[in-house]
């Protein structure tokens, strides 16, 4: 019981005793084991594309994560029944401490403790009533069954103790599974960048090998299309060669038909022209005689326009004295007859000939016409001069056009710049 009296009651400070840590090492493996459980099950299927020795290889290492699992779940079991019997015993024990059961001895056996205490060093004062409290004399019939149950105790004692060594030696072998099994994650690891790699490296192969594929039917595609472009191009040359030497004879014998067409037209307009020549050059004619006729009548017209407006101006102001109310009643008043003034004898102010000069535009309209047709007959007579020796038709059809478009607008004059 000494021994058993040793064990400290569970806290909640960092384990100490063996068994603690052993519990408290199971218990993070515990937690961690499913994550590394489940890590594993992943890479299963990442190894699945790898050779027979490595799947073998693969399965050979899942097969004992598991069984360590379950060996670590029975192992597990096993620490919570033995903590759980720990409880139990530490309760006992601690019950037996409280109590502090007395000591069954014989009546020999308390002589011998008696003599034995008498030949030791002399007891302290304090302990010699509790050495006689805890001492119980029985007797002989009564001290084996007592006797029997100290030596089942000490029994349950040796199997704690065994128990507790078996412990010592599953916590070895779990931390030698434990790092087992960092290896084999490491290995397991180290497996999966490899892969990693090599399936990057095919995957690269496999896209390449596509995109090879990909240029070669491309590249026949684009030969077989140039093929067939060279073909089209032949076929078209040779089909546009024909059009066009169709369309050049074509077009030669078309040229030929008009070219006699035109020479036919040629001919009649040049009789036509001609006609019209004879005829224009005879209303020239005309035309010029009327212009003389219009050039004297100017100039008579431009001799007597100022004298014709200054007598209008003084008619007109003749006209308005004579009309005058003033003068009528100054004329009755003074019984006198009115002298009037002639209208050739009137002399105009500066303002009166001004006005003259506005109310008259006519006149320089005419004038300004006249002008024109000048200018017009000066254009004709050059014109019909130049057709004289001439003996083209196209140069006579050019001087009747020429001769059409000067008579064919009217007369347009600037009526604001006259009046100004």
């Amino acid at each position: 019981m000494s021994g058993s009296a040793a064990l400290a009651p569970p806290t909640a400070a960092l384990p100490e005793t063996d068994e603690e840590r052993l519990l408290f090492y199971s218990e993070v493996l515990m937690a961690n084991v499913p994550t590394l459980i489940a890590d594993l099950g992943s890479a299963k299927y990442t190894f699945l594309s790898f050779s027979g020795k490595t799947r073998e290889e693969v399965r050979q290492k899942q097969n004992l994560i598991q069984s360590l699992g379950r060996s670590f779940t029975s192992v597990t079991g096993a620490m919570r029944s033995l903590q759980n019997a720990k409880k139990t015993l530490e309760e006992y024990e601690t019950k037996l401490m409280k109590a502090a059961p007395p000591r069954f001895v014989t009546s020999e056996e308390a002589l011998r403790l008696t003599s034995s205490s008498d030949a030791a060093a002399p007891i302290p004062a304090d302990r010699t009533p509790a050495l006689s409290d805890n001492i119980l004399i029985l007797m002989e019939e009564d001290i084996h069954p007592l006797r029997a149950a100290e030596d089942a105790l000490e029994k349950e004692t040796a199997a704690l103790a065994e128990v507790t060594q078996a412990c010592h030696a599953m916590e070895g072998a779990f931390e030698k599974a434990k790092i087992q099994c960092q290896a084999m994650t490491e290995h397991v690891q180290g497996l999966k960048w490899k892969y990693d790699a090599v399936y990057k490296a095919w995957m690269s192969a496999v896209r390449e090998r596509k995109m090879v594929a990909v240029m070669r039917d491309e590249l026949k595609g684009r030969t077989a299309l140039i093929r067939e472009a060279v073909q089209g191009r032949k076929a078209i040359e040779d089909e546009c060669s024909a059009q066009e030497l169709r369309i050049i004879q074509d077009s030669i014998v078309k040229a030929e038909a008009d070219s006699a067409a035109m020479t036919q037209e040629l001919t009649k307009q040049k009789a036509r022209y001609e006609v019209e020549l004879a005829t224009y050059q005879i209303a020239y004619k005309e035309q010029q005689a009327e212009v003389e006729m219009l050039r004297d009548r100017c100039k008579t017209l431009q001799a007597h326009q100022h004298d014709l407006e200054a007598l209008a101006k003084k008619q007109q102001l003749e006209e308005t004295d004579r009309n005058s109310l003033r003068r009528l009643v100054m004329e009755t008043l003074t019984m006198s007859p009115s002298k009037r003034e002639k209208a050739a004898d009137r002399t105009l102010t500066a303002e009166q000939q001004t006005e003259v000069m506005v109310d008259h535009p006519l006149v320089s309209l005419l004038a300004a016409r006249i002008f024109i047709l000048q200018e017009q007959r000066k254009t004709i007579g050059g014109i019909l001069i130049n057709a004289r020796g001439l003996g083209k038709s196209d140069d006579v059809s050019n001087a009747i056009d020429r001769i059409q478009a000067l008579l064919e607008p009217e007369i347009q004059l600037d009526e604001e710049a006259l009046a100004s």
